[in-house]
């Protein structure tokens, strides 16, 4: 018996229980702590719905800080596991926000805030990491988003709550209109002062973030007298905020009871991060030692474990078993036992490798052909493959919602035989292939949007600003 499996099994055992002690709750802490620190392991699948449903009651018996800490752990796991990202925005928010906001106000926490004058062209982004590698979006989205603000005559302070890598540190180097800071503590509290802290310094008269709970939420709920703007990555059926931006690829029929609070912001992410140049050395060496070579026809994608649904995979062995020549990489995090055990036998016969989380702009290089998974479909890392010039192949389904508008529509297909198809014919015909490679690269670059998306900002600040004054 796994240590996963131990743990998810004993939180059934203190869920089936009438009461819970205080004990118990701090065990459901550490089991959901545990899933984060060990590979996101699948099993916890089975004992979700019942931390889930008992939500509330362990929330009560829990301090401020060891709450706020379980509530954003907690979400990320329920939101992790969902397989469907749009169909859980309703439980999560029932299950989840509404309880918790409800919590939050209830416990006796003063924050120390004074107010003073603020910065009209002054804006704060709280973010969890300034990072722009390892196929971690919001990041991505963090450095696209403060570029296109100072292209508007903003000033930019970012705060990041984890990790910054060399990339975006170098960003903000270059320019002048844009800070970086970052707190190092883990104990939510130091996090909040620290941000009280830069608030007071900084002065910005609005805070952007990409953070669904943790720090910007508790500012929120506690009504920090500045308004905070959510960019939302993936779920948005949030009570908090003032604000609520969807990239077009989510604001299409969204599922919410917030809709009073959305506004559109355009999907792209800034060339300079998507294909950054790369030494062919490094390159031909992770093909060497990945066991490709260029004779090879390699498909394959970047994304979460969970994306790599079996359909998904099935359609894979489907293709390597049709054309011995095809090969498949997949790289992402969390938890692979499942994704490896289906292409265990293309593993062993050396024509399949599957890795933890990569960096797709080394790995990228390696691959003829992305496919998009299903039917959770995937995003910024397709943009990254596209902007190299590897053509990216889709399967329609009804889950694609707006995310077709990202991708070329001649390389969406009706059926995984069409698209196979596709694939086997290309590869014979060198010029339409290097064709498909051209237009990956140009049509990633027609989505770049700055200055649409600073308009969009410029609107809902001076809208937001100008109603919170006229109410004071």
């Amino acid at each position: 018996m796994t240590e996963a499996l131990e743990i998810v099994e004993r939180c059934k055992s203190i869920l089936n229980s009438k009461t819970l002690e205080r004990s118990d709750c701090l065990e459901i802490c550490s089991a959901v702590n545990f899933y984060f620190k060990n590979g996101r392991p699948r099993i916890f699948r089975e004992v979700e719905g019942k931390i889930r449903n008992s939500f509330k009651e362990v929330l009560e018996r829990l301090t401020v800080e060891e709450g706020i800490a379980y509530v954003d752990n907690f979400f990320l796991l329920s939101y992790n596991i969902a397989d469907d990202a749009r169909m859980c925005q309703t439980e999560i928010h029932d299950d989840i926000c509404k309880p918790y906001m409800d919590w939050l106000k209830k416990q006796n926490v003063n924050i120390e805030f004074l107010e003073g004058q603020l910065d009209s062209k002054q804006v704060l982004f709280l973010c969890r990491h300034a990072t722009t590698a390892g196929g971690y979006a919001p990041g991505m989205s963090v450095y696209t988003f403060s570029k296109a603000l100072t292209m508007a005559g903003y000033k930019v302070s970012i705060l990041a709550m984890g990790n910054i890598d060399a990339p975006f540190s170098a960003y903000v180097k270059a320019n002048p209109t844009v800070e970086l800071f970052q707190v190092n503590e883990s104990r939510l509290i130091t996090r909040i002062q620290s941000t009280l802290s830069l608030i007071q310094k900084v002065k910005p008269s609005v805070i952007l973030t990409e953070i669904e709970f943790g720090v910007p939420a508790f500012l929120s709920i506690q009504n920090l007298p500045i308004p905070i703007i959510y960019l939302s990555p993936g779920f948005y059926n949030l009570p908090w905020y003032d604000r609520i931006g969807l990239t077009d690829t989510l604001s299409k029929n969204p599922i919410s009871t917030y809709e009073d609070k959305f506004f559109e912001i355009p999907t792209y992410v800034d060339m300079d991060i998507l294909s950054p140049s790369v030494d062919i050395n490094v390159i031909n060496d992770a093909r060497q030692h990945l066991g490709f070579s260029r004779m090879d026809l390699v498909v394959g994608a970047f994304a979460r474990m969970e994306k790599f649904s079996p359909e998904f995979l099935e359609m894979l062995c489907k293709m390597m078993l049709e054309n011995g020549r095809i090969k498949t990489l997949l790289a992402g995090p969390n938890d692979k036992d499942r994704v490896v055990q289906h292409l265990k036998p293309f593993i062993e016969d050396k024509r399949c490798v599957v890795l933890g989380t990569s960096n797709v702009h080394v790995l990228g290089h390696l691959l003829n052909f992305g496919i998009d998974t299903f039917p959770n479909h995937s995003g910024f890392t397709l943009n990254e493959l596209m902007a190299k010039g590897v053509p990216v192949l889709t399967k329609w389904t009804e889950t694609i919602d707006a995310n077709w508008e990202m991708r070329i529509p001649e390389l969406i297909f009706e059926t995984e035989d069409a698209l196979v198809e596709f694939i086997l014919k290309s590869s014979h015909e060198p010029t339409t292939y290097a064709k498909w490679c051209k237009s990956s690269r140009d049509f990633i670059k027609s989505k770049e949007r700055h200055k649409e998306f600073a308009e969009i900002m410029v609107r809902e600040i001076t809208e937001l600003t100008v109603n919170r004054n006229a109410a004071k």
